[in-house]
């Protein structure tokens, strides 16, 4: 299983900002119904 790090400060302002902490928000990484597609639109170079 995967683990996510992340910075304290940033997480801090992240919450201020749009109310989710990088926690809840790491949780869309493990959800087991994500679907994820190819964006044709925005290639990875």
């Amino acid at each position: 299983m995967r683990r996510i790090v992340w910075d304290e400060g940033k997480d801090a302002i992240n919450r201020r900002k749009h109310r989710v902490s990088f926690p809840e928000a790491s949780e869309a990484f493990f959800e087991p119904l994500l679907v994820t597609k190819l964006d044709h639109w925005h290639p990875v170079e």
